[in-house]
């Protein structure tokens, strides 16, 4: 009837959030992965994107841009 879980985000209080053991994690394809795993394969593959295609200089011009 009702889908309320323990660590559920609408009903638990800010502590409650604050100490939930799974907001680290995901599920990606049946296999609970480390957030923290997933971001690093995606900077890793988006510096290798950047680099194939010649991006990485243009991103360095735009950030000393921003940095003037």
């Amino acid at each position: 009837m009702f889908k309320l879980r323990y660590f559920d985000e609408e009903f638990s209080t800010e502590r409650l959030q604050k100490e939930n053991p799974l907001k680290e994690f995901v599920i990606i394809d049946g296999l609970i992965v480390p957030v923290s795993a997933v971001m690093k394969v995606l900077d890793e593959k988006e510096a290798q994107l950047q680099k194939e295609s010649g991006l990485e200089d243009e991103n360095l011009e735009t950030k000393e841009k921003r940095v003037s």
